[in-house]
This record gives C-alpha cells, sequence and structure tokens, in this order.
C-alpha cells in the first residue's frame, strides 16, 4: 500500500510531528509512506532524512497550470488573485503527481493541504483522499474552496471532539474521531543539565510551555501573568520552547519593557523535548479559543508525569485527566492562573497526583500504536469501499 501524507507547512508543529510519526509506523507495517510539503524543504526534511523516510516538495510554482490561470486573468476571462492562481496550479500538479506514482492513499494535514487535496481529488486524483482536521476551525479561510475539498474527500478524521464539531457545524460531514499517537522518546540531557542550561535553581519552579511562537497560540497572556506573579513571588521561572515565529519579537520585547528577562527563557526549538519536560516542575499552556486541535505538546507533558495549568477551553481538556480538569482556569484568568501556579508549587502532593493522573490519562488514550493503527484501519476501509 501507497501513501502520501500532505502537510500544509515545512516547519515541525503538532500536526508535522504526527504525520512524520504515521509515515514511521506505515513504514514499520511493511507498507509505503511519502511525507509531502506544500513549501520549500525546511525541518521536517531533514528529520525525514534522519528517519529515512522518503520525502518531497510542491510548491506553487510556474507550471503549465500556473500560467494557464495567468493568462486567464490577464485576458480578463477569468479574473483570479495571485494566491488564487497559484492555489488552483498546486490543485492540478497535486493530482497530477498522485495519478503519475500510483497512491492509494492521501491524508492531508491542516486547512492549506486539506483544501488542496480535496480539490486535486474533485479533479480526479486517483487515490483515497483523507482530510486530516487539526484545530477547531481557525485555519478555514483558503480561497473559499474548502467546502468542494470537503465534499470531495473520501473521508474526514479529526484529532479532536471540537474540531469534529466544527467540520460537521461548517461543512456538514462528521468526521472519525481519531485522537493522536504520541511517542515518548528517551531524554538526551538529564534534568540536572537541563536546569543548568535554563539558569534554574533547585528552588526556582520551572514552568513549560512548548510550542511555536505563533499568533495562533497566547504567549503573551503568559508574560502577563508573570509580570503580576513575579511582582510578589520570584520562585517562578517561564520557559517558552519553540520556533522564534512571527510573535517572537513582541514577546520579547514585552519581557524586556517589564523587567522579565531574568524570569523567562527562550531557547528556540528544542529537539530533546522530553529531557525539557523532566527538567520543569509545571506545564503551561495557553492558545485562543478554537485554534487547537489536541495539543501534542500538553499531552506530552502529562505522559512526564506533569500537572497542567491551562484555559479550560475543550481541546485543553481533551488532553489532561479527569483530576487536571478541575484546575484549568478559565480564559485570560491571571489572577486564577496565578493562583493555580503557587498552588502546584507549594502542594507538590498534588502536583505529583494530578502529574501520575495525567501520565495514565495520556498514556491510555494517546496510545501510539493503537491510534495510528486506527487511522490506517480508517483509511483502508474506505480503500475497500471504492
Amino acid at each position: 500500500m501507497k501513501y502520501l501524507l500532505i502537510q500544509s507547512w515545512k516547519d515541525l508543529g503538532g500536526a508535522e510531528r504526527q504525520a512524520i510519526n504515521l509515515a514511521e509506523h506505515i513504514n514499520q507495517k511493511g507498507d509505503e509512506a511519502t511525507i509531502m510539503c506544500l513549501t520549500e524543504p525546511g525541518k521536517v526534511s531533514a528529520i525525514c532524512a534522519e528517519k529515512g523516510i522518503d520525502y518531497v516538495s510542491m510548491q506553487p510554482g510556474n507550471s503549465p497550470y500556473v500560467i494557464s490561470y495567468k493568462l486567464l486573468h490577464k485576458l480578463g476571462i477569468r479574473r483570479l488573485s495571485a494566491e488564487e492562481v497559484a492555489l488552483k496550479g498546486l490543485i492540478r500538479d497535486l493530482r497530477n503527481y498522485i495519478n503519475k506514482n500510483g497512491y492509494d492513499i492521501c491524508i492531508s494535514y491542516c486547512a492549506y493541504a486539506n483544501t488542496v487535496l480535496g480539490n486535486a481529488r474533485a479533479e480526479g486524483a486517483d487515490a483515497v483522499c483523507i482530510w486530516s482536521q487539526r484545530d477547531a476551525g481557525f485555519h478555514d479561510h483558503e480561497g473559499g474552496l474548502q467546502q468542494k475539498a470537503a465534499d470531495s474527500v473520501d473521508g474526514i478524521f479529526s484529532n479532536s471532539a471540537s474540531g469534529s464539531e466544527w467540520v460537521k457545524k461548517t461543512y456538514g460531514h462528521d468526521p472519525e474521531l481519531i485522537y493522536n499517537g504520541v511517542n515518548v522518546s528517551a531524554p538526551i540531557h538529564d534534568r540536572e543539565e537541563w536546569r543548568r542550561k535554563l539558569g534554574a535553581s533547585d528552588t526556582d519552579v520551572v514552568c513549560t510551555m512548548v510550542a511555536n511562537l505563533t499568533p495562533f497560540k497566547d504567549h503573551m497572556f503568559l508574560l502577563k501573568t508573570w509580570k503580576k506573579l513575579n511582582a510578589t513571588d520570584d520562585r517562578f521561572i517561564l520557559v517558552f520552547a519553540g520556533k522564534y515565529a512571527a510573535e517572537y519579537e513582541n514577546l520579547k520585547k514585552y519581557a524586556d519593557e517589564n523587567g522579565l528577562n531574568d524570569k523567562v527563557r527562550f531557547p528556540g526549538p528544542v529537539d530533546d523535548v522530553y529531557g525539557l519536560w523532566n527538567a520543569t516542575d509545571i506545564c503551561v499552556h495557553s492558545a485562543r479559543p478554537h485554534c487547537e486541535g489536541t495539543p501534542n505538546a500538553v499531552i506530552e507533558a502529562g505522559m512526564c508525569g506533569l500537572p497542567v495549568v491551562g484555559p479550560d477551553l475543550p481541546e485543553i481538556r481533551e488532553a489532561v485527566s479527569e483530576e487536571n480538569i478541575a484546575y484549568l482556569h478559565e480564559y485570560d484568568d491571571v489572577d486564577r492562573a496565578i493562583e493555580l501556579l503557587r498552588l502546584f508549587a507549594d502542594d507538590r502532593e498534588l502536583a505529583e497526583r494530578l502529574g501520575r493522573a495525567n501520565s495514565d490519562f495520556a498514556r491510555n488514550t494517546y496510545d501510539p500504536e493503537l491510534n495510528l493503527d486506527r487511522i490506517m484501519e480508517y483509511a483502508e476501509s474506505l480503500l475497500q469501499e471504492t
């Protein structure tokens, strides 16, 4: 069986890691998996090379289809923006690539890739095409072609209940709910070495958020929380691990202007995520409503036995144990977040109990073998129906 896993972006985030996990799983089962990014090569391509996963990049460019759309626009026959020209050309290029290479099953990740793959299927891509919903709909704005894509794919699955609800409400389709499969890797560096890198003493409380510094998260909420918290309690160190994306300059400027440089760390992308989690005392996570699917970072932190402080959003509730749900705070409630951070710092017995509950929950619910098998079974059942 030949699988093509299509990613929207070159950089490594939760959806991209899930595609890499699935590609490895498919190859281990004796089938063939290729990862495609609809952009120039980046971090994902390097990881694929390291893991021996086939990788290809397909970018909007001057293919015959793009040139023909540009000509139609220039002649006034069909007015299209530059983005629409590139998107429509990419759809045709993907259709041809799928058919030329004889893929059996294609799975797309995130809105851009979902739109391209669904419309490639409508244009005659000869494979089972599956839309994978990775958030609660925040990113779905690709040129008005989403409904056609949703109607044309052979199946849709979502990694969260909130994502499923969005698809059902917006596109009229009821996705299969298949949770992420999250692998636990051995730490590269131990707790002592990581805390030394972070400049944290034994008495400091290290609180970590793992997420690229993009507008879709809400790192600024945590900086505002730290400003108020450290006015009266200076034990807490905040670590923002993730790519220096669009929000980095704003976050760094806020930290500089508010005297938080001694209490906030920006280590950038971290390969040794589980080493960092093992050096952490509390997982913190903040995201805007409807911007998450199920955050892998929160699941990973739970697997490492950490309590979680984060907003009481449906997508966060799905990532933590029932015991920890009671300790989530209302979105944008700085005072409650501070109260919870202090509680976990002072009551280590409570923090450890919640951490154990999170670990048991995450390891059972997000078991990689179980959930990656479910994706393959779902895909192959659709193939049998066609």
